[in-house]
């Protein structure tokens, strides 16, 4: 994803809104499910989006791991080599039968061995990837170590896609905390919503907790309209540029359950992806993966959640 915007973190300014590009996409492809989901998702986005290359990858853990289990090593070089033969006749077989890519989309699809974490994060790296999608099965909640692994070390984009999950860009959540990271979040589903027909309606939510010496109620009620001041502010440059903007602000008491929360006011509104930053601005309201993203990712079950930010040169 390419953005030329220019802003003032202070005061949110910025020159305009770019469309949006993935130049480079990258999805690991790994059991039948997966298959079908990355393929089906990638078809999706290329009929609604601007891509220009889609590189599938499928990482085979490499034999030489379990060498010491065997006498023949010759045999079991052998093996690994009919192995990936076998899974990238399955890879272009799933490809062709499940994607007719536009002529303008380069399509490849490669076998690498090793690691899958290390491997998947290095042939990102020598793609240049703007996003990665990453499968998330069905009920896999706590246990999806790989997929917010995954996402937390990239230095590009990802999007998490739930297993069964809603193919629809209707509507598009984006939490934010006033960081220059939520801002980035933002504008990138403000350009993903300026390219498609119909422009999605996009909510921004903002949580806040009460501080606990604000027992009165002239008290509460000031930090309520200076939270709303803060949130009119933070998108006041996107209002001429984008129609069906929304915002949201909610008073939560538990803040360190603000994943939860915005998962269930993204079921409540039927949000079809949330956006988030891949880091916020303070240990209470931030972003980050690792805390409030991270358990967004391990609770969330039915949402596509994309981890927006600044690709690292």
């Amino acid at each position: 994803m390419n953005s030329n915007n220019h802003h003032n973190d202070a005061t949110h300014t910025f020159t305009a809104l770019q469309p949006f590009l993935c130049e480079a996409g990258i999805s690991g492809f790994g059991n039948e499910t997966d298959r079908r989901a990355t393929v089906a998702v990638y078809a999706f986005l290329a009929d609604i989006l601007p891509v220009e290359a889609i590189a599938f990858v499928h990482q085979l853990p490499s034999y030489a791991l379990f060498s010491h289990l065997f006498t023949e090593q010759q045999a079991l070089a052998s093996q690994q080599e009919a192995r990936k033969a076998q899974l990238l006749q399955q890879m272009d077989e799933k490809i062709n039968r499940n994607f007719t890519a536009p002529s303008h989309i380069s399509l490849s699809h490669v076998v690498r061995i090793g690691d899958p974490l290390t491997g998947l994060l290095g042939y990102a790296k020598e793609l240049d990837a703007d996003l990665m999608l990453i499968g998330q099965k069905k009920g896999e909640g706590g246990h999806g170590i790989l997929p917010r692994k995954l996402a937390g070390m990239l230095s590009s984009n990802a999007l998490i896609i739930p297993q069964n999950s809603r193919l629809s860009m209707q509507k598009i959540l984006v939490p934010v905390d006033f960081s220059p990271h939520s801002q980035k979040a933002l504008e990138v589903a403000l350009q993903i919503g300026l390219q498609l027909k119909g422009s999605p309606e996009i909510v921004c939510l903002h949580l806040f907790d009460m501080p606990e010496f604000a027992v009165s109620k002239s008290y509460q009620t000031l930090v309520r309209e200076e939270k709303e001041k803060e949130l009119s502010a933070f998108i006041a440059p996107y209002n001429n540029h984008y129609s069906n903007l929304r915002v949201v602000l909610q008073e939560k008491e538990i803040i360190t359950r603000a994943g939860l929360y915005i998962l269930d006011y993204a079921l409540e509104i039927q949000a079809d992806m949330i956006a988030v930053g891949a880091r916020g601005l303070s240990p209470i309201d931030a972003l980050i993966v690792g805390s409030v993203t991270e358990r967004l990712l391990s609770v969330n079950d039915d949402i596509p959640t994309l981890i927006v930010r600044d690709k690292k040169k």
